[in-house]
């Protein structure tokens, strides 16, 4: 006769795909380990809202201009130059800005932009203050936030400062 057998109900994990990424890495002491990446949204985006709110110091235009970088993860850096088109933005308003991506990229693996500019600061140069950046990403449900943030100046670029990051994250 056949034993009895006892039914025993087991959890079942699937085994890590080759692509995942190990539970624990091993990294040299003092090492910086890179910023954990969010949440999968399971949302992709080929273009970006930009909103910059100029504070009380207008950005020129002409010669005196704005650049953004966007840092993708697992990608080039995505460049935008010159995203006043050399108009002169008036202090105490909003502009936005389209940024187009080169391919659909999911929210989660956009992780930085940064606001550059080359001018010369000073009496003969311009000098900008940014009092609040929006990034805002447009995805087939709609638009999803990545930053917002402010400041009395946010930023004040000048002859000296020509460079601000802010990271991204999906909300």
């Amino acid at each position: 006769p056949a034993p009895d057998l006892a039914r025993v109900a087991v959890p079942v994990r699937p085994l890590a795909s080759a692509s995942a990424r190990p539970a624990v890495r091993a990294t040299k002491p003092g090492a910086r380990l890179p910023a954990k990446a969010p949440a999968a949204t399971g949302l992709t985006t080929r273009e970006l809202l930009l909103t910059i709110h100029t504070g009380n110091d207008d950005l020129r235009g002409g010669n005196d201009n704005a650049d953004v970088t966007i840092r993708v993860r697992g990608l080039p850096p995505v460049q935008q130059r010159n995203i006043n088109g050399g108009r002169r933005w008036l202090g105490n308003y909003d502009q936005t800005v389209r940024i187009a991506l080169p391919r659909a990229v999911p929210l989660e693996d956009l992780t930085e932009l940064s606001l550059v500019t080359r001018f010369g600061g000073g009496i003969g140069g311009d000098n900008w203050n940014v009092d609040a950046v929006r990034v805002v990403a447009v995805t087939g449900e709609g638009e999803r936030e990545l930053a917002n943030v402010s400041g009395s100046p946010l930023v004040r670029f000048t002859g000296q400062l020509h460079n601000h990051r802010i990271a991204l994250s999906p909300r």
